[in-house]
């Protein structure tokens, strides 16, 4: 499972370093035609951070 995340990331990765611009929907088409999607589009969280928990920082 961890080594398909990571082939993941680095498709993605490298589909973006050649790519000369691309947006989410360019990616999300290469990726639907890639046989690791399984057909399935990629999720937009993806390229989204979760916010910063709200619990107190200790000093």
């Amino acid at each position: 499972m961890a080594k398909d995340l990571f082939n993941r990331y680095i498709w993605l990765v490298d589909t973006i370093y050649r790519a000369d611009g691309i947006t989410f929907e360019e990616i999300n088409e290469k990726w639907t035609r890639n046989s690791m999607s399984g057909g399935e589009d990629l999720p937009l969280k993806t390229f989204h951070r979760e916010p910063p928990s709200e619990t107190p920082h200790h000093v």
